[in-house]
């Protein structure tokens, strides 16, 4: 498996082409925030890693499903700040053991953290990806905002699908936040022909046209090689199109592979090689990586979420038994491991009212040792509701 970066910039895809067009706007933005929003599959992650591959100081957080908590945001926050400012999340994680409701919280953390990134170097960069994921609490998109309105001169770059409730009209105006939307990151013609080198001019103009510059199905479309263009107008429907090419052309190992990756949120080699019985699975996940269907994460190896989707929708229809067990097997393996936010998921992927509640409750006295009482609030209730 690929070292991970101690910045937490993940690699850039094998097939990545450099984007010089987008980096050089990224380089003359003087914005506080430069937010990149657009839907899924538009090389949001990718273009940051390509922009800051090569700085020093930086210092990356993507966010996952428990970012929706306060606490969990801001120590996933501070720990990624002290690739730069070491020690920086030692206080905050301290202040997490105190009691408090999420609200009450965000201010008394953001402030603690702004003090203990005093020295954080001007040139250092502050990335926070999937942002999307954090939306869903009020008191963790104040606590993004609260540190950007106590440090001026820290310098962020959000990827999101989603514009964050704070990046107001008035900041924008004012320059303090800069956005770059799907218009602006979609491909044109010649950056998709340095994808799509095996095709004519004319074909690749086509594809970008009906794709509307989509990234993730000009990158499907890549991998699959197939020379015909479908009668197909909408982007929806060719990324599925070049999805099913790309999984019927790959060998049958490559198949299973793919599908059982796409299951867990995340593929360590420990679920690869326990629950899913994935052998040499060390190797065998560089290997989807190398084929462009995998890419690394600061956990593991994921999926991308589009592909994903459509893998384990394909898996669940084909093949129902098999998709409930394997989900049942890492459910299993994550309360054995007391790995929370993989049970809720395969808890809520099972539809087991009983199941998801019983994973709430032996996740409460964890949780709360870690201030994240968000997560347990939502936890309950969408055990209650199920």
């Amino acid at each position: 498996m690929e070292e991970r970066d101690p910045r937490g910039i993940p690699p850039l895809p094998p097939a990545h082409v450099a984007r010089p067009r987008l980096t050089s706007l990224l380089d003359a933005n003087a914005a506080q925030c430069m937010i990149l929003n657009a839907p899924a599959g538009y090389g949001k992650t990718s273009l940051a890693a390509e922009w800051l591959r090569t700085r020093d100081s930086v210092a990356w957080y993507a966010a996952t499903s428990e970012s929706a908590d306060v606490a969990a945001l801001s120590a996933g926050i501070a720990d990624a700040m002290s690739s730069v400012v070491p020690g920086a999340a030692e206080r905050l994680r301290a202040r997490l053991l105190v009691a408090s409701g999420p609200d009450e919280a965000v201010q008394p953390l953001a402030e603690i953290l702004s003090e203990d990134i005093a020295g954080w170097p001007d040139e250092a960069v502050l990335v926070l990806d999937d942002y999307h994921l954090v939306m869903e609490s009020g008191a963790a998109e104040r606590f993004v905002d609260c540190i950007l309105t106590l440090n001026p001169s820290l310098r962020v770059l959000i990827a999101t699908r989603q514009r964050p409730t704070w990046a107001s009209a008035r900041r924008l105006l004012a320059g303090d936040v800069a956005e770059l939307l799907a218009d602006v990151l979609a491909m044109t013609d010649a950056e998709a022909g340095a994808v799509l080198t095996e095709r004519p001019t004319a074909a690749v103009a086509e594809l970008v046209e009906r794709a509307e510059g989509w990234p993730a199905v000009i990158g499907l479309a890549a991998v699959a090689g197939s020379s015909s263009l479908p009668g197909i107008r909408l982007s929806d429907d060719l990324f599925r199109y070049f999805a099913e090419e790309v999984f019927r052309a790959a060998d049958r190992d490559v198949r299973d592979l793919v599908l059982l990756a796409a299951i867990p949120r995340t593929l360590t080699v420990e679920i690869a090689s326990g629950p899913l019985g994935i052998e040499s699975a060390g190797r065998r996940l560089d290997h989807l990586r190398a084929l462009g269907l995998a890419s690394s994460s600061t956990e593991g190896v994921r999926i991308h979420p589009l592909l994903r989707d459509f893998l384990r929708h394909k898996l669940r229809a084909d093949a129902p038994e098999r998709f409930a067990e394997l989900v049942r097997r890492i459910l299993e393996f994550a309360r054995d491991r007391r790995l929370w936010d993989e049970a809720y998921e395969a808890a809520s992927t099972l539809g087991e009212p009983r199941t998801a509640a019983d994973v709430a409750g032996e996740a409460g006295p964890d949780l709360l040792s870690e201030g994240r009482t968000e997560t347990l609030q939502r936890g309950s209730r969408g055990a209650v509701q199920r």
